[in-house]
């Protein structure tokens, strides 16, 4: 464990106010000045190194669980001349989306087998119409 201090220069200041009584007048006389005061303030940071520290690892990292995430995302976010099944892929829930370069329609699927279509691009696909769902 090492210590480390550093030092900077603060400036107080605060409002005072001076109150005198003259006894021969019986005067009071109030006057207020500014008292300003540079102080240094030094802070100290203390750094360990930690060794023979235990960790459990969350998930391991293998071919098979990434190769399995990038399916799962490739289904969910997929592009092709045919719309996908449950049985060409596995991981197909409802929500996911798809776009069909055959017919040039972006769909979503809602399960048990439908998909519904979000866009249809038409001639040089400048044209955009949306469906209803």
């Amino acid at each position: 464990m090492s210590a480390r201090t550093a030092t900077t220069t603060g400036i107080c200041s605060t409002s005072v106010t001076n109150i005198t009584v003259t006894e021969a007048n019986k005067k009071i006389i109030a006057d207020t000045v500014n008292v300003e005061t540079t102080v240094a303030i030094e802070q100290y940071f203390i750094s360990a190194i930690a060794s023979g520290v235990l960790t459990t690892a969350h998930n391991d990292m293998t071919q098979e669980n990434v190769q399995s995430a990038i399916e799962q995302l490739d289904a969910a976010f997929g592009r092709g001349p045919v719309d996908p099944t449950t049985e060409t892929e596995p991981f197909l829930d409802e929500g996911d989306l798809f776009y069909n370069t055959n017919t040039n329609q972006l769909k979503v699927y809602r399960g048990s087998g439908t998909w519904d279509i979000l866009l249809q691009a038409e001639g040089d696909m400048d044209t955009l119409d949306g469906s209803t769902f």
